[in-house]
């Protein structure tokens, strides 16, 4: 098994049937590495190139673990990251009309180049989940969660300035 270069010709790979390793750190995912609550992280991949018919194309598999910020304390949370994935290689985007339904369209550049960032980023973001928490609730910090619980008690004696509304209406 080979490891991938940081820009590669698809094509090229698909037809000689290669199986590639990439390893990257976090960092060079400036897009998903944004959603995190640090930067440290390494993200590995197995990636299968063959060819079906004239299509180039590639499956695999990406995991990581990265920390997010947990949204019951706002303290970071380890979380595991993994996906499959199936892409199809295409020269512009009329290309992605003819892809088999399984395929994820990647567009390469006019050299008919990608890249490792390019084609793994977006499964990251993807698998990102909408939320997030520990596991535990005796892991958070408990100042933070008295703070958001104390902040978040609604006060019911206030004056409800639309109260007289009602008063209107039935006259």
């Amino acid at each position: 098994m080979d490891s991938l270069p940081s820009r590669f010709k698809p094509a090229e790979l698909a037809r000689s049937g290669r199986h590639c390793n990439i390893s990257l750190t976090v960092s060079h995912f400036k897009r998903f590495s944004g959603l995190l609550a640090s930067e440290q992280g390494q993200v590995d991949a197995v990636v299968r190139f063959s060819m079906q018919g004239s299509q180039a194309m590639a499956k695999g598999s990406l995991s990581t673990t990265v920390e997010l910020q947990c949204q019951r304390c706002l303290e970071p949370v380890s979380t595991d990251i993994s996906a499959e994935f199936a892409f199809g290689f295409i020269d512009d985007e009329s290309g992605a009309d003819s892809l088999s339904a399984e395929l994820d369209p990647v567009l390469v550049d006019e050299n008919g180049e990608t890249g490792a960032v390019e084609i793994l980023e977006d499964e990251l973001i993807l698998q990102v989940p909408a939320r997030v928490v520990h596991e535990d609730e005796h892991k958070c910090n408990p100042a933070v969660i008295e703070a958001v619980t104390t902040a978040s008690t609604v006060d019911t004696n206030k004056h409800n300035p639309f109260s007289d509304l009602g008063e209107l209406l039935k006259n």
